[in-house]
């Protein structure tokens, strides 16, 4: 038969497959392939196990104490010696590896589950070095989270070193109580750890369970129920700050957490420990001034305790019975009713003429006599008149005498400008300065208007509601609220040296200081219990630190509110929000949908 007579579909004779069956014997080509196939498993592992040890090492890098990375190195090398085993006994590689070896569905798995470890492994990493090495991003309008940028200032200028030990129960459990202790504990060790971090190795601290610790304790004096407290310690000396000026106590159980003050308090233990000795403020009496401990919503009990808890020392003083004393910083006369005697007079600006000492005068509406005198005499006029607002943006509760007052650039209000805190004004009155009030003085404002209020001298037209702006009696807005003012040292007196630190802050020694604000409501309990978020008492405080001449506190800290930011609409704004939100964007809703449905209908 031919090679053209061959049955079709009969296939030719080929030569036999390499690729054995499994009847074939031992020693065939198939067996001969196994110990490759074995090897390129034992290459594949040395891969991922090699990751996982590099892993392994950056994970107890990121644990280890510093300075201690030997477990890095080691683990290193190891995983980098497998890598390169598997790389060096395969000719193709890793690649080569996985293709020779594996059809592509296993390549691919393998590969997957390599990706899902090192993923999984850098996420771990990440964490445990953002743990060990934290930084904090604070974005709340208030800064609820941060320190001020005093307190680092003070703490980074400790000179000394100084230890910290705070007396907290660790308590767990699922209680109320249990829970609330839990989350004071934590406020004050993250408080103090923010403390060590900006204190250059200058502050450390304890945290220490009276109850499991009794000998510290003991060392302490601790008495049963004085848990909370924490000590400052520096050089022998010894501040304590009780659980009460962190807290308030009349939520400490069963009302809820209460607002933290321990920044204020501990910084100024801190001031306390370099200084050496608190500022003392007197208050004047015998004019129906404010009361500090009144208990009514007209008094400053509220004020006296903000001033203590920073560490000011709170007096009072009867001028027409005592001098002014020697160790007074700052004099408050806070909304006097009554004139003041001539004597009284005389010793006021015999304190004004002293240098590095400061006095506060908040005014209200009506002048006394003899204190009126006296301000002329500093540059200042003070008239019979009331400030009205007549801008619902700015006016209060609907009420043109409750307005809104915006700080200026000064160092008692800076903190306020740059925080966009504003000032709550009730029934205050317009305080001028002279034309020529002389070189002798230096001026600046430290709280204004807007340019729609004005100051209203007929103050009966005002009583009968028949009030209007007068451009011929009345004074328009902006007006200048509040005065700082610094008094110069008379030429014919010695000029003190300046001490260093007085060069740093630009604090002239030869200097007294004044401030006038035209109300004396705005530092009420009345006022700060009804508007927490403003910036009043900032206003009050830091015009007691200015005036006291103590640098590191002229921008005071202040206990953060954790109050919900209010937004005030006006009546032509909510018609606006009206018309646009309620009736012109579901109205265009409406056409688009109508004309969309009509086009597909006409498809």
């Amino acid at each position: 038969m031919s090679e053209n007579d061959k049955p079709t579909g009969v296939p030719e004779s080929t030569p036999p497959s390499p690729v054995a069956s499994p009847q074939q014997a031992p020693g065939s080509t198939a067996w001969a392939r196994r110990p490759r196939e074995d090897e390129a498993l034992y290459q594949l592992l040395l891969v991922p196990f090699g990751v996982l040890i590099i892993y392994a090492g950056v994970v107890l890098w990121a644990l280890a104490p510093k300075g201690q990375g030997i477990w890095f190195f080691t683990c290193l090398g190891v995983g980098l010696l497998f890598l390169a085993t598997a790389l060096a006994t395969r000719r193709e590689g890793v690649g080569g590896l996985f293709h020779r070896t594996f059809n592509w569905s296993t390549a691919y798995g393998v590969n997957n589950w390599i990706l899902i470890l090192a993923v999984t492994g850098l996420v771990v990493i990440v964490n445990i070095i953002s743990y060990r090495h934290s930084v904090k991003s604070d974005y709340t309008q208030q800064q609820l989270f941060s320190i001020s940028p005093q307190t680092k200032s003070i703490l980074a200028g400790l000179k000394e070193t100084v230890e910290v030990t705070a007396f907290y129960p660790d308590v767990r459990g699922p209680s109320r109580d249990a829970q609330i202790l839990t989350m004071y504990r934590r406020k004050v060790k993250e408080l103090l750890d923010d403390y060590k971090r900006y204190s250059n190795g200058k502050l450390n601290f304890t945290m220490a369970d009276p109850f499991r610790d009794p000998a510290t304790a003991k060392r302490f004096s601790l008495q049963q129920n004085d848990w909370g407290a924490v000590f400052f310690e520096s050089k022998g000396r010894k501040v304590k700050v009780n659980r009460e000026k962190q807290f308030a106590p009349t939520n400490m159980w069963g009302g809820g957490a209460s607002p933290f003050k321990g920044e204020e308090v501990f910084t100024g233990a801190l001031l306390e420990l370099s200084s050496g000795s608190q500022v003392v403020v007197y208050f004047v009496e015998g004019h129906n001034e404010r009361q500090l401990d009144s208990g009514q919503p007209s008094g400053y009990n509220a004020v006296k305790a903000l001033m203590e808890r920073e560490r000011y020392t709170v007096k009072k003083l009867q001028l027409m019975r005592d001098n002014i004393p020697a160790d007074c910083s700052v004099l408050v006369i806070a909304g006097p009713t009554r004139g003041f005697a001539q004597q009284e007079i005389a010793k006021l600006k015999a304190y004004l003429d002293t240098p590095r000492k400061g006095a506060l005068i908040l005014l209200d509406s009506t002048p006394q006599p003899g204190l009126k005198d006296l301000l002329v005499q500093y540059g200042l006029e003070w008239g019979s008149n009331i400030v009205l607002e007549p801008n619902p943006e700015y006016a209060v509760m609907n009420s043109p005498v409750i307005f809104i007052a915006t700080p200026t650039s000064h160092r008692i209000s800076d903190e306020l400008l740059r925080g966009k805190l504003d000032i709550v004004l009730s029934e205050a009155t317009y305080v001028n300065k002279l034309a020529k009030p002389g070189d002798k003085f230096d001026f600046q404002s430290i709280i204004d208007t807007s340019p729609t209020a004005w100051a209203e001298f007929d103050v009966d037209a005002l009583s009968k509601g028949r009030a209007k702006l007068d451009p011929a009696t009345d004074k328009p807005g902006p007006l200048a609220m509040g005065w700082a003012v610094e008094i110069k040292q008379k030429p014919d007196q010695p000029k003190p040296e300046p001490d260093k630190k007085d060069e740093d802050k630009k604090d002239d020694p030869s200097k007294s200081r004044l401030v006038v604000i035209g109300d004396s409501d705005f530092a009420s309990d009345n006022i700060l219990m009804t508007f927490p978020g403003v910036g009043n008492r900032d206003l009050f405080m830091n015009s007691v630190a200015w005036l006291s001449f103590n640098a590191e506190q002229t921008a005071t800290i202040r206990a953060k509110d954790e109050t919900q930011p209010a937004v005030t609409i006006s009546d032509e704004n909510k018609a606006r929000v009206l018309r646009g939100v309620v009736i012109a964007y579901p109205f265009f809703v409406l056409v688009v949908g109508v004309l969309v449905w009509f086009r597909r209908s006409n498809l």
